[in-house]
């Protein structure tokens, strides 16, 4: 967010009207990355049906539902990618 912030503060310096679409994934983040006061914001509530559930509980269930090393291996795989992507939001 704050390399992002950061653009957007060289743009509404500079006198362009700066619009940001942040949609909410960590409720807790309490900062937008940006200090400019002409920055307008549009944000969506995070929606829980599309999120992955990544309770232990679910994991140790869907373990033992496995029935072969190639399926875990696939469930690593798209793990990895999740990972991926959500990192990539920082």
């Amino acid at each position: 967010m704050s390399f992002s912030g950061k653009i957007a503060d060289t743009l509404a310096g500079a006198g362009h009207e700066v619009v940001i679409y942040q949609p909410i994934l960590n409720e807790n983040a309490t900062f937008t990355g940006s200090k400019h006061t002409s920055i307008r914001y549009y944000t969506m509530p995070k929606n829980y049906s599309l999120a992955p559930d990544f309770s232990m509980d679910s994991a140790t269930d869907k373990i033992w539902e496995m029935d072969s090393i190639g399926e875990m291996k696939k469930l690593m795989t798209k793990m990895s990618v999740i990972r991926a992507d959500f990192r990539s939001f920082k």
